[in-house]
């Protein structure tokens, strides 16, 4: 219901109580303007727990398509060019919990590798709060089934035969 109310050429997702550093918005306008041709940009992240110290970053790589369907590396910061999102259906009921992951997955597939921008900063700060899976992937056990079946579905509507298992059948 958000994305109803947003106005704009472009979407930055970040959830409610997750924080920005104060270049943030301004690093990505920065890139976006070094790069005409993006259509997708994302950060480097790290967390921060509730005294507010900053722990775990994330440093990210470039673009890597195979990396992506294995594990969601956009998530946050990530900045998608609206009309693109609008063509896709934004965010989609059943996928609640992984449904950065899904959009993603839709809105790649839209745009060339050459329009994914990984701008190499730390500019998200993801809360770690009781419940979140900032603590971990098996707070919302809902979020990695609808990570499969979102990534599933991207593998399937591209014609290639793939089944997807949870890493933890395989001891990770």
């Amino acid at each position: 219901s958000a994305l109803e109310l947003a106005s704009g050429d472009w979407i930055a997702l970040m959830d409610h109580d997750d924080t920005l550093p104060e270049h943030a918005l301004y690093c990505v306008a920065e890139a976006i303007i070094s790069n005409p041709n993006g259509r997708l940009f994302y950060s480097d992240e790290d967390k921060i727990d509730e005294a507010g110290k900053r722990l775990e970053p994330f440093f990210k790589p470039d673009w890597n398509e195979r990396l992506f369907y294995e594990q969601n590396f956009i998530s946050h910061l990530g900045v998608y060019k609206r009309d693109i999102m609008e063509e896709i259906g934004g965010f989609r009921e059943g996928f609640e919990g992984a449904q950065d992951h899904d959009l993603a997955l839709r809105f790649i597939h839209r745009i060339s590798p050459d329009q994914i921008i990984h701008i190499p900063m730390i500019l998200y700060h993801w809360r770690i709060l009781e419940g979140s899976t900032a603590m971990g992937a098996g707070e919302k056990s809902y979020a990695l089934t609808a990570s499969e079946k979102a990534i599933d579905e991207a593998l399937q509507n591209r014609g290639k035969a793939a089944e997807v298992h949870p890493l933890t059948e395989f001891g990770y």
